[in-house]
């Protein structure tokens, strides 16, 4: 009993039908890393929000930096406003001292992005 070359043949086709993927698998699987790739491109998305509004505090503290340094020196007294680039910039007295606050425009209502209170003290002859 000799064996055929097709029965032969056969046996091979059959070992190779176990090896590979299903099409039902090879969705799954895209399925499931599109999810992870949308979770990924999420987060890149709220990154680069965070980013923006860093960037938009730092502006800020800046710019009430710069009115402090100003109020220190005596070129502003009083209360008084002018607009940045990233909102508007506002300071008043308050107690003993002058607060400043730098604001967003679009967002009247909200938290400030800087705040500074200044203590304004009479000098003593001590220190003069």
């Amino acid at each position: 009993m000799a064996v055929s070359r097709a029965e032969g043949s056969d046996e091979r086709a059959d070992e190779g039908a176990g090896r590979g993927f299903t099409l039902v698998e090879v969705l799954v699987a895209v399925v499931i890393l599109e999810i992870g790739l949308l979770g990924v491109v999420g987060l890149f998305r709220l990154a680069a929000l965070e980013l923006a509004e860093a960037r938009l505090r730092e502006a800020a503290q800046w710019t009430v930096a710069s009115v402090a340094d100003s109020v220190r020196g005596g070129l502003i007294t009083g209360s008084g406003a002018r607009a940045a680039e990233w909102g508007e910039i506002s300071w008043r007295p308050s107690g003993s001292g002058i607060l400043i606050e730098g604001r967003r425009s679009s967002a009247p209502g909200r938290e400030p992005l800087a705040r500074v209170w200044i203590a304004l003290t009479a000098p003593t002859p001590e220190g003069l």
